[in-house]
């Protein structure tokens, strides 16, 4: 609410919830989830509670210990981003970590806790009325560099006409390499 502001009952949470806070505004069927992030992944601040984002992880592929990264979520509610106090490992002064709290379902859950906690995180803020999804592949640091070569001439196919004669009729078959 702001200062001078009229009451309306369309601002004022239903008697159903009996607690505040960020649970009065998860929808049904979804869950607050809490992520570490830092100013990049926030992009400089320019992240707030009501934005969309994609969510894009850089992690190890296990199968060729490649680094790829993936778009592994779209179209995600921000709820809340803040700034938590942690403590140094090593033994120094505390230190800030940035977090962000996103609306998803329990299966989007899921894999944004394993992308945060095998990987690097980063968002992607959508334009509000950007709802269009996209598949991707991902990128690889091969694929990405190759990118940026010129592209390979495509040698023209040659086709190769084979006649087949049984008994008296003779049909042709083409063949492409």
């Amino acid at each position: 609410m702001k200062q001078n502001e009229s009451i309306l009952e369309c601002r004022l949470a239903p008697d159903s919830v009996t607690t505040g806070g960020v649970s009065a505004i998860v929808k049904p069927g979804k869950r607050a989830l809490a992520v570490k992030g830092d100013k990049v992944i926030g992009l400089s601040g320019f992240i707030r509670p009501g934005n969309w984002v994609d969510v894009l992880v850089t992690i190890t592929n296990p199968l060729n210990k490649r680094k790829v990264t993936k778009t592994v979520l779209e179209n995600i509610l921000v709820l809340a981003t803040g700034i938590e106090i942690e403590e140094n490992k090593e033994g120094g002064k505390p230190h800030s970590v940035d977090v962000y709290t996103l609306e998803v379902t329990p299966k989007e859950g899921e894999k944004l806790s394993l992308a945060a906690n095998h990987g690097k995180l980063h968002f992607a803020l959508r334009n509000v009325t950007d709802k269009e999804i996209v598949l991707t592949n991902g990128a690889s640091i091969a694929g990405t560099l190759a990118s940026l070569r010129p592209k390979k001439k495509k040698q023209a196919s040659k086709t190769f006409t084979v006649e087949i004669i049984e008994g008296g009729k003779m049909t042709q078959k083409k063949f492409k390499l």
